[in-house]
């Protein structure tokens, strides 16, 4: 059993939560699941997850979704989660986490340690690596940097889709792409901070991980489009992990809508990012073989 931090009560979500929630949960219902990939509920010791597993997985993807971490969920991903897997020929693992602002800070770290720890309880010898998209790119970063200030083992890489990572709301990206992203906004994400934080600081290194030590990490993929407010927390991240000497791929998007990855496969700029975790995949492998 993973050690987790105290927990606090929250409060009941309001009601234009409640319907983000339901939004996200039925967004692409219409669209099937890729081909060949079974799909499957799991229990990862009292915290949900859904389960994408083509024929013969390299490797295991922890993915955690966006939503300001007040809403999403795997479910309501599944066509785009199915198809990541399908690509990679990797077994992706969504965790369903708890959201505030029911459930504040700590809670949704908690649920990464623990889904984290049952991965790697259930089977040591297959390599993990951690993906999240917007606020699930920061949890899986939380949940990093959360492992190496504990001395744990780390996972074999990570993939960040437009991740939020800066809970300070200081980037100069919420000004200058305003007009542009018409999915989040500064308003949206003080909303968001307001529920996830409940009085905890916006500045500690293991929510805004940009502030964080980035010495040591694993290989990261980091994608953003160059037209949404959180571009500069990506790039952000991706000088602060390439000064303390982390091996990072950078892709920024130009006219792209956030997390337009997760139109896979509809769209051809879907299909260049994903492609892109494909060759990054197969790269951090190629150098773990190696390194070993």
């Amino acid at each position: 059993m993973t050690i987790t931090f105290p927990e606090r009560s929250g409060r009941p979500a309001p009601p234009q939560v409640l319907q983000l929630r339901e939004y996200t949960a039925t967004r692409f219902a219409d669209r099937p699941d890729a081909a060949g990939v079974r799909v499957s509920e799991l229990d990862l010791n009292g915290v949900p997850a859904l389960e994408f597993e083509p024929p013969d997985p390299r490797l295991t993807i922890l993915y955690f979704h966006g939503g300001g971490y007040r809403g999403g969920s795997p479910r309501g991903l599944s066509p785009y989660l199915s198809g990541l897997a399908s690509l990679t020929s990797t077994r992706v693992v969504a965790v369903a986490y708890r959201l505030a602002p029911e459930n504040p800070y700590p809670a949704a770290l908690n649920d990464a340690l623990t889904a984290w720890a049952s991965l790697r309880t259930a089977d040591p010898s297959r390599e993990l690596v951690v993906a999240g998209d917007s606020a699930g790119g920061g949890l899986a970063t939380s949940l990093m940097v959360t492992l190496r200030t504990r001395g744990e083992s780390l996972p074999a890489g990570a993939v960040l889709l437009c991740p939020w990572v800066d809970l300070r709301l200081v980037a100069a990206s919420f000004e200058e792409c305003a007009e542009d992203d018409q999915i989040y906004s500064l308003e949206l994400a003080r909303d968001a901070t307001d529920m996830y934080l409940q009085g905890h600081a916006a500045d500690d290194p293991r929510l805004s991980t940009v502030l964080a030590d980035w010495t040591g990490m694993p290989p990261l993929l980091i994608q953003a489009s160059s037209h949404e407010v959180l571009r500069d927390d990506a790039r952000t991240l991706a000088t602060a992990a390439i000064a303390s000497g982390v091996r990072v791929w950078f892709s920024e998007f130009p006219g792209l809508r956030h997390v337009w990855q997760n139109d896979y496969p509809l769209t051809p700029e879907s299909v260049v990012a994903i492609e892109q975790v494909r060759a990054f995949l197969e790269n951090a492998l190629d150098r773990s073989a190696s390194a070993a």
